[in-house]
């Protein structure tokens, strides 16, 4: 896609940004409301992703988050991963560090290897399904654009943020939008990473749900 049609797309999806984010639940309650939290914190948040999540040479979203939410928000991002390896780091944190809150964004270096997104979409739902099972919230993340040398990748960005969205919906999962945030003024140089503006816009984003 040539960038002036990525470009009316984005501002195509920013004129629904009210909508850019999506309950469990169908009031205006915060993510977590009347939730039982088990033996979990309810004052932690595990955020669990690859190099975006982990944040590469400026300051990553989760710093900003928990300044914004009031909560202790640990960065498990582990750069390069793809999202059978964010699988296993999720599973490894939810048992040690017993969060309330687990932010799941995973996929963008399996389409960049050609995974197909189906396998991603496992990855997302096993994620979910083990953050059920330890009375852990989680919240998941669409990816974000690829912009310069990415772009080629960009479709498969948006397949696969198309079934993230239906696997929310599905599973009654709130989900973050981050797709229609970061526009190429908030990326950096490498077309991959979202700037530290990008960053606080993504943190904000997942702060409007709690």
């Amino acid at each position: 896609m040539r960038l002036l049609e990525r470009l009316t797309v984005m501002m195509a999806l920013s004129m629904v940004l009210l909508t850019a984010c999506g309950k469990d639940d169908d009031d205006d309650n915060p993510v977590g409301s009347g939730h039982d939290f088990g033996q979990n914190d309810a004052s932690v948040v595990a955020a669990v992703g690859n190099s975006l999540t982990a944040g590469i040479g400026v300051t990553p979203y989760p710093a900003f988050l928990g300044g914004m939410i009031g909560k202790s928000v640990h960065n498990h991002g582990i750069p390069g991963a793809r999202s059978d390896a964010v699988l296993s780091r999720a599973l490894s944190v939810l048992s040690s560090l017993h969060p309330g809150y687990m932010i799941i964004m995973a996929g963008t270096n399996d389409v960049n290897g050609g995974v197909p997104p189906e396998e991603v979409i496992a990855n997302l739902r096993a994620m979910v399904d083990a953050a059920r099972a330890n009375q852990t919230v989680p919240i998941l993340m669409t990816v974000t654009p690829g912009y310069y040398s990415w772009e080629s990748f960009d479709e498969g960005y948006q397949n696969l943020n198309a079934q993230v969205r239906s696997l929310a919906g599905e599973m009654g999962v709130t989900w973050v939008d981050n797709y229609p945030l970061i526009s190429i003024d908030l990326m950096q140089e490498d077309g991959l990473h979202p700037t530290e503006d990008g960053n606080q816009k993504i943190a904000t984003a997942v702060a409007n749900v709690f």
